[in-house]
Formats: structure tokens, sequence, C-alpha cells
């Protein structure tokens, strides 16, 4: 009885620190729901997905920048192939960037998204085609 409790605590640690971040849910335009893990402070933004060997399927990362503008993002440090969604401040999609590699040699490129948004969203790679996600669709979120 006492292995089955210490089991239940240690994966119950292990799981609050998978899930650091508060969790929001947003839905694409297929109608599939995704669970993302909110970057909201620079410190969580600049961490992003780095030196995670998964995401799982239905997961992402939502990016929430305290103004809307041309952000920025990079691969260093990211080990998983990623699409990135550019939303603006209606959660309206702006651009789609599809595929990244992770960063192999130094300096990492940049990519910028072409119009002003407040928010994005990092889903494997291939994500944002198969849930239909492209430019002037709308994101459905909610907690």
């Amino acid at each position: 009885m006492k292995k089955l409790f210490l089991a239940a605590v240690v994966f119950s640690v292990v799981l609050a620190g998978c899930v650091s971040n508060s969790l929001e849910k947003i839905t694409a335009p297929d109608g599939s729901v995704l669970h993302c893990e909110v970057a909201g402070t620079p410190q969580e933004r600049e961490i992003g997905l780095m030196n995670r060997s998964a995401l799982c399927v239905d997961c992402c990362m939502l990016f929430v920048f305290e103004e809307s503008g041309k952000h920025s993002f990079w691969m260093k440090g990211t080990l998983i192939p990623l699409d990135i969604v550019f939303l603006d401040e209606n959660f309206s999609v702006v651009d789609v960037k599809e595929n990244f590699l992770p960063c192999r040699q130094k300096p990492c490129e940049s990519y910028a998204t072409k119009a002003s948004a407040k928010y994005a969203v990092e889903v494997n790679a291939g994500q944002a085609k198969k849930r239909r996600i492209a430019e002037g669709t709308e994101i459905l979120h909610g907690k």
C-alpha cells in the first residue's frame, strides 16, 4: 500500500512539473481542440518549447505578448519541428510559418511574422495544415 501511495505522489509531482504554466484550450478551424501551455511572461516566452523531446499531437504552446507587433521566433534549443501560427488580438490568423526545423548550427535564424500579432501558437510540424489553420481563419479560445 505504501508503494502505491508513493508512486501516486511521485506521479503527481512529475505531472505538476510538466504543467507548470496555466493551460488554455483553443479550437482550430477543423473543430479539433488543442490544449495550450501558456507562455505569458518574457522568461516563459524565451524558453518556449526548448529542450522538449516531444509535444503531444493535441498540445501546443500559446505565446501571449503585452502588445501587438511583428514578433520573431528562433529554434535555438528546440528539439522538435514546429509550425508557428501568429494571431491578432481577435484570434484571427495573420500568418502561418510551417515546418521549422530545430537549429543545429549557430547562429540560429530568426523568423518574424509578416503582420502585427498579439499571440503565437506553436504546434507540431504539419498540424497547422492538418487542422486547416491558414491566414484569415479564426481560432476559438477559452479555458
